[in-house]
């Protein structure tokens, strides 16, 4: 998990939850570097391992497009969507499987904006993938929307806190669920940490019918939702 450019400074540009005007709320974080066109052409990176769903070319000619290219990625591993905005180029096409680090495009001003990236972790599918908040509560937007930033440091520490001998929790609940089979053993890392994905995207509020016995990574991200 890492951020998707390779700076943290936000010069100038809105956070999340900001008031942006026209009774709209700022869905996620804008990254810029420096001022004016100082990150142009600097790269985006996938977050993550990532799956590319949606790609919006920018029409300079439609003045209501406002949100220039856009690039969206599905996360399996989190179950969470996020958003690239005002791209100056896409290096991907809908489809793409990706690792964490891959360069998915630039940083642009498309959409008749000053150079930077807006980036948004979308945690619940929203209208269309080019939706704004507009007239939204700061409540509405919380359920839809993480803060990025913050969401992606709990991530990281998340992982980094993964190892199978941390997880008794994790392991305990994974044997009332049925999830992980062959108990009379010790659990392999690897199911433990099956146990722990399955844990955190809410698997124990499938039907038991529709559990499995071994639940592995793989069998998780094909139950997960697709847009």
């Amino acid at each position: 998990m890492r951020l998707p450019v390779d700076f943290k400074t936000n010069n100038n540009g809105y956070e999340y939850l900001d008031y942006v005007g026209n009774n709209t709320l700022h869905s996620g974080r804008d990254f810029n570097y420096g001022s004016g066109s100082d990150d142009y052409g600097l790269p985006t990176y996938a977050i993550s391992d990532a799956e590319v769903v949606y790609i919006h070319n920018y029409n300079k000619y439609n003045k209501w497009d406002r949100w220039g290219n856009v690039i969206v990625l599905y996360l399996p591993k989190y179950g969470v969507w996020c958003r690239y905005a005002h791209l100056k180029d896409v290096n991907v096409k809908v489809g793409d499987k990706l690792k964490e680090s891959d360069i998915v495009g630039h940083i642009g001003g498309t959409g008749r904006w000053v150079s930077h990236l807006h980036f948004d972790i979308v945690l619940k599918k929203i209208p269309t993938w080019l939706s704004y908040t507009k007239n939204w509560s700061k409540y509405k937007v919380q359920e839809y929307y993480a803060d990025p930033e913050k969401w992606i440091e709990e991530m990281k520490k998340e992982e980094e806190s993964q190892k199978p001998s941390e997880l008794p929790e994790i392991a305990k609940w994974c044997k009332k669920m049925n999830i992980i089979s062959k108990w009379s053993q010790k659990p392999s890392d690897d199911e433990l940490r099956a146990g722990y994905i399955a844990y955190k995207t809410l698997w124990h509020a499938l039907p038991p019918a529709k559990r499995k016995k071994l639940c592995t990574i793989k069998e998780i991200n094909k139950t997960m939702p697709k847009i």
